[in-house]
């Protein structure tokens, strides 16, 4: 979309495309964080522009929250899969290969701080694991995160997001709110070891600490 011409705009193949993959995936789609109205079905990408099943063309500032920093069909990146692929590498399953550990070197040389690199499919992943290693390593149970914030989708980060105010209540410092799950069917014990406070508040996280 340019312009905000955005009401003006077709979507009936867009439209029918949804309607059609509801018939074997809830919601239409695999991920409900893509659900917008009214509907998009995005099938081409090039450059900064995204191309929907209607013709509409969209300038791209989300880029898939950054995956697509180098824009869509970049040729360096295209090229690298494809000689990927052509060398027939694969997942294996079993034993380690030249370019994990590629991968690992330029992060930590990216990122001055960073010592050792481990690698997950998700951010979700990467948040329990983070969680299960700090509690192995100093023994404490309890966890702080951020109102507002998104740390993935396991039960005890999966809260207090985009909370309605009236669930949260006024803003407190120093102090927590209460915890908000993001959707039903959550363990009624998630809330048990986690705190929540406004970020970058040093005297709420110094509070939570001190009791």
């Amino acid at each position: 979309m340019e312009g905000g011409r955005i009401s003006a705009m077709n979507y009936a193949r867009s439209r029918d495309l949804l309607q059609k993959n509801a018939t074997v995936i809830p919601g239409g789609m695999v991920s409900l964080n893509r659900k917008v109205e009214p509907p998009i079905a995005f099938v081409k990408g090039e450059g900064a522009y995204l191309w929907d099943a209607d013709g509409n063309r969209y300038l791209d500032y989300h880029a898939a929250f950054a995956p697509y920093l180098l824009g869509h069909g970049d040729p360096w990146v295209e090229q690298a899969v494809q000689r990927s692929i052509a060398a027939g590498w694969t997942l294996t399953g079993s034993g380690t290969t030249p370019w994990e550990g590629r991968a690992a070197e330029l992060l930590a040389r990216c990122v001055p701080s960073v010592e050792r690199v481990q690698l997950t499919c998700t951010g979700s992943e990467a948040s329990y694991h983070a969680i299960r290693l700090s509690r192995a390593y100093t023994g404490r149970t309890d966890i702080v995160v951020m109102q507002g914030g998104y740390n993935g989708w396991h039960d005890e980060v999966a809260c207090n997001v985009m909370t309605p105010l009236e669930r949260v209540g006024p803003r407190v410092s120093p102090g927590e709110y209460p915890f908000v799950g993001m959707s039903a069917g959550m363990s009624p014990h998630a809330s048990e070891h986690v705190h929540v406070v406004n970020f970058n508040d040093l005297e709420s996280v110094r509070w939570v600490f001190e009791r």
